[in-house]
């Protein structure tokens, strides 16, 4: 094939690099990049949030995200447990975030895009 839009007459999607790397392989489900963060955007609780793939030995990956809360949210296990329980009641239950972890700020370029790369580098063990 010599175009890469088209191929024997059928379009053939053409896979970012970025959105490859965005993309979570969690027990042979994939998750994509923009499924769980628009959901615990909704929590009442969550102020901004950000999701990436953390190597598991039993998953291949799993949902990691970073939050951070609205003033006067408390982050504790009941509240990681509850923002479990809403990105399974918002999305699919496969794709819920396994680990939480609470931020005072997420990093940012200079055009405030979050710089995920910083979150998959400096994830906790």
């Amino acid at each position: 094939c010599r175009h890469r839009a088209r191929c024997n007459g059928a379009l053939v999607a053409d896979v970012s690099s970025a959105a490859m790397t965005r993309l979570i392989l969690s027990s042979a489900y994939r998750i994509g990049p923009f499924e769980v963060e628009p959901a615990l955007i909704e929590h009442k609780a969550v102020l901004e949030a950000a999701d990436v793939a953390k190597p598991d030995a039993d998953r291949d990956q799993i949902v990691t995200v970073y939050a951070v809360l609205v003033e006067g949210a408390v982050p504790s296990g009941d509240l990681e447990v509850g923002l479990q329980k809403h990105v399974k009641r918002t999305t699919a239950p496969y794709k819920y975030q396994r680990e939480a972890h609470f931020v005072s700020g997420l990093p940012k370029t200079v055009s405030a895009k979050i710089r995920r790369v910083e979150l998959r580098t400096s994830a906790p063990p």
